[in-house]
């Protein structure tokens, strides 16, 4: 029979149409065939999506988050055209010393000597100086000007410590040692207690040289043997980070997993359950580092936030089904029938307004704004195929609800009575 007018919705579609669909297509992917090819298909891919995670590329450069046409991104485009590309300035660095050391002892003495060597009229090199990634003739470096100012020409001569202090207060009070009077802290007694020294690495062509570069530059600081020496730089932020990127979010990723089975047990209190729930999440999740690539969209600070947010807005889809799946009636597979034509239009629906509203970043020419469309839209859409399909069909597969669920009879005489047919 027709529909009136009072079962149609505003659009003029008769109300229940996705629940309609919603049973159908649960009458689909349950048949044994049919699901146990969707679930051979989903964790074939899983498994190669696996494989895909360890070659995930970490890739970061600063210019991506330059506004487009700005003057630093007409900069940038210039370098390129005109000049080749790559990072062509040099990268500046100190050198800390700390106060773990006694800076008149001559072991340290020899070496500091060791570490930045002599002035270029002495022939006397140190580590610094022997760096593959150093500019020459950049280091500016109070020790090397010290020496210097005595007349210390090789690496085994030492100001007596007794002398030490006296030797470089006068330093520092003459022409070459006054521009080093901010770059030595002294403490109460007149004792140092920290210096830097400053220098210049060559250009790094990405934020992976920028880690070879720093990780270099600190061996040789090591091989000096002081206390509390190293170098830093404002760009080995971008290579601490480099650095660490990929470990700290595979672990952040299985700790997150963890979490989602344990919390899933306590809601639900079935094991089998919530691994279920743990399948469609990490499903989802593993899909979604593998498949970003494609997009052109490496492991860095802006991807690993939405890697984050991906585990939480992910697990929305398979908890629920997992919830309602425990709460309904009748076999697995009834169970299954029942929850998607129940739950399956309001994922549709919250699926496809989020997917709405994420679309409005889809003009933006902004790096940050073009990642979190692009890695929003398939957190959705492998969200909801992992949640409404491949976690039915674990679910499916899985122990009878209805054998677990089916209450036993009591032999009490008030159970009897109670249970007896009357």
């Amino acid at each position: 029979t027709k529909a009136s007018d009072n079962d149609q919705n505003v659009c003029g579609v008769e109300d229940g149409a996705l629940n309609r669909v919603f049973a159908r297509g649960s009458r689909v992917i349950t048949k044994p065939k049919i699901r146990e090819s969707i679930l051979v298909i989903a964790t074939g891919f899983f498994g190669i999506c696996i494989y895909g995670v360890t070659t995930l590329e970490i890739h970061f450069d600063i210019t991506d988050l330059y506004p487009k046409d700005s003057k630093s991104d007409l900069f940038v485009n210039a370098d390129d055209r005109l000049f080749g590309g790559g990072n062509t300035l040099p990268r500046n660095f100190v050198i800390y010393t700390g106060d773990e050391m006694d800076y008149s002892d001559s072991d340290v003495q020899r070496q500091l000597t060791k570490l930045f060597g002599g002035t270029n009229e002495t022939s006397l090199y140190g580590l610094i100086n022997e760096n593959e990634y150093y500019l020459e003739n950049t280091l500016v470096c109070w020790y090397v000007h010290f020496r210097s100012y005595l007349g210390l020409n090789e690496i085994d001569e030492v100001v007596e410590p007794e002398n030490f202090y006296t030797e470089l207060n006068q330093f520092l009070l003459s022409e070459v040692g006054q521009q080093f009077n901010s770059s030595l802290l002294f403490d109460v007694e007149g004792k140092l207690k920290a210096t830097l020294s400053y220098a210049n690495a060559k250009a790094a062509d990405d934020v992976s040289g920028e880690v070879d570069i720093m990780l270099s530059l600190r061996e040789s600081c090591d091989q000096a043997n002081l206390n509390n020496a190293f170098p830093f730089s404002q760009f080995f932020l971008f290579a601490e980070t480099h650095l660490s990127i990929r470990d700290e979010a595979l672990k952040t990723v299985l700790i997150s997993f963890a979490a989602i089975f344990f919390a899933s047990c306590l809601s639900v209190r079935k094991a089998y359950v919530a691994f279920a729930v743990l399948v469609g999440v990490a499903f989802s999740v593993v899909d979604l580092m593998a498949l970003v690539q494609f997009l052109k969209i490496y492991l860095n600070t802006v991807s690993v936030v939405c890697l984050s947010l991906a585990v939480g807005m992910t697990v929305d889809f398979s908890a629920h089904v997992g919830i309602a799946f425990v709460n309904g009636k009748g076999s697995n597979r009834q169970r299954v029938e029942d929850l998607l034509v129940r739950l399956g239009p309001a994922l549709f629906h919250s699926s496809m307004s989020t997917l709405l509203a994420v679309g409005s970043l889809a003009p933006s020419t902004g790096y940050v704004f073009q990642i979190f469309f692009k890695m929003f839209s398939l957190i959705i859409v492998l969200g909801v195929f992992h949640g409404v399909v491949v976690v039915p069909i674990v679910l499916v597969l899985g122990p009878n609800a209805e054998e677990r669920n089916r209450p036993t009879i009591s032999n009490t005489p008030l159970d009897q009575e109670t249970n007896a047919t009357p």
